[in-house]
């Protein structure tokens, strides 16, 4: 965003943040939008964010208006417990382990991480009775791996017609819709 357009979403900014300009770089886009603050103390005001939305399909759909608030939140769900599920890296489970016994602090962590991805994939097994094994896959590949759409449209059709990405694109917000209606009738999102 250039100084010259401070308020083009009605939001304040840090003078000491400056976000990368929106644009088309090889392959990475940015786009530029509001999002919720994430801090407690602003609750309820907006922030503006940066978004390579070239690997972020979520966002990318979000952004284009082709899926509403409450799949766009079942995504973000999803995602997280995805994040869950792969646990934290060998090295995060040794770092920061400051006096006491290191070797009882990382065996802590492993026993933590593990009940986490346990509960990540119970979750993702329910979610797999809801919206299918294809669905499943397909929110995998954009969600946990980056996948944009134009790649899970090629991997499924060998080909990126329109209308192919279209029906693709079609299903992804189906398979949210089918998620926000699950976890809403069960109180979860």
């Amino acid at each position: 965003m250039r100084e010259t357009d401070p308020g083009r979403y009605g939001l304040k900014r840090s003078p000491s943040v400056e976000l990368p300009p929106a644009g088309d770089y090889g392959h990475v886009r940015i786009k530029h939008g509001s999002v919720d603050d994430p801090n407690p103390i602003f609750r309820g005001q907006k922030q503006l964010a940066a978004v390579n939305v070239a690997t972020d399909a979520l966002e990318a759909e979000y952004a284009a208006g082709r899926i509403d608030e409450a799949q766009y939140r079942a995504g973000l769900v999803y995602q997280a417990v995805l994040e869950r599920q792969y646990g934290r890296s060998a090295s995060a489970i040794w770092s920061d382990v400051r006096g006491g016994d290191r070797g009882q602090v990382r065996d802590d962590r492993i026993v933590r991480a593990l009940e986490d991805a346990k509960r990540a994939a119970e979750f993702l097994d329910d979610c797999r009775q809801v919206i299918g094994m294809q669905a499943e896959w397909m929110l995998v590949r954009t969600l946990g791996h980056r996948d944009t759409l134009v790649t899970i449209t090629h991997l499924i059709f060998g080909s990126t017609h329109w209308r192919l990405r279209r029906d693709v694109g079609r299903r992804f917000g189906t398979a949210l819709t089918q998620l926000a209606d699950h976890w809403s009738a069960r109180g979860v999102a």
